[in-house]
C-alpha cells in the first residue's frame, strides 16, 4: 500500500520524493484515524441511547443522544412513538361539541400529535368522531391556546363522573405545533434530569451505607 500511495505522489509531483511526500502521507493516516475513531464515538453514543441504564449512567447526555431517544420514543413510554409523549398533568378547559359548555378536564399525557384528557362531569354527546376545542390558559401550555381536538378513545375514569378521552390534534396551527414539541423535549428532559439526580443521590447513599456498615461491625467487636 505505501508503495501505491508513493506511486500516486510521484505521479503528480515527479520522480522527486521527499518529506512534503511523507508529510501528506501522514496527514492522510490521521484523518482517516480521526474518522475512525469520531465513527467509533458514535456507535458508541447511539448504544447508549438505547441503553436504559447505561443513559443513567451519563453526567450530562450530549443532546443528539437526547434527541435519538425521543425519536424512537425510548425512555417516553414502553411503545414507539412518533412524537415524544409528555406524562404530567396540566388544567385544561375543554368545550362541548356544540361549543355550549365549558367542562373542567387534567391533561394526563400530552405530544405534538395529541392528548389524553380526565374530564370532570362530562356532559352528553361526547363520542368518537367528536370534535372538542381544548384551551389552556396556564403556563406552560398557554403556547397552544385553544387547539381543536378529535376524539379518538372513550373510557370511564376510576373516579364516578369523569371521563377518559384520547384524542388527536385535528386542528393546531404550524406555529403552536412547533412550540408545542418543544415544550414537551423541554419538560421531558427537565424530567430525566430530575430522574438521573435522584438516582445518582441513592446511588450516594448506598455507598455511604456500606462504607458505614463496617465501622459499625468493628465497634461491636
Amino acid at each position: 500500500m505505501g508503495q501505491d500511495v508513493t506511486g500516486i505522489l510521484k505521479y503528480f509531483k515527479g520522480s522527486s520524493a521527499g518529506i512534503y511526500d511523507y508529510l501528506i502521507i501522514t496527514i492522510l493516516l490521521l484523518l482517516i484515524v480521526l474518522v475512525a475513531i469520531v465513527a467509533f464515538r458514535e456507535i458508541r453514543l447511539r448504544k447508549i441511547a438505547g441503553n436504559e441504564e447505561a443513559f443513567r449512567r451519563m453526567k450530562k447526555p450530549p443532546r443528539r443522544v437526547v434527541r435519538w431517544r425521543e425519536k424512537k420514543g425510548i425512555g417516553v413510554t414502553t411503545s414507539r412513538r412518533h412524537t415524544p409523549r409528555l406524562e404530567k398533568t396540566f388544567s385544561v378547559n375543554v368545550g362541548s361539541p356544540d361549543g355550549t359548555d365549558l367542562m373542567q378536564a387534567d391533561i394526563q399525557d400530552i405530544s405534538a400529535g395529541g392528548v389524553r384528557l380526565l374530564i370532570f362531569d362530562p356532559i352528553d354527546g361526547i363520542q368518537v368522531g367528536a370534535d372538542l376545542d381544548v384551551t389552556a390558559t396556564e403556563p406552560p401550555l398557554d403556547i397552544i391556546g385553544t387547539a381543536k381536538m378529535k376524539v379518538m378513545k372513550l373510557n370511564p375514569g376510576e373516579e364516578e363522573g369523569t371521563l377518559v378521552v384520547n384524542g388527536q390534534w385535528s386542528e393546531i396551527d404550524r406555529l403552536s405545533g412547533k412550540a408545542l414539541a418543544r415544550e414537551v423535549r423541554h419538560q421531558l428532559n427537565i424530567l430525566a434530569e430530575e430522574e438521573w439526580k435522584r438516582t445518582q443521590a441513592e446511588l450516594a447513599e448506598d455507598e455511604e451505607g456500606e462504607e458505614e456498615q463496617p465501622e459499625e461491625t468493628s465497634e461491636e467487636e
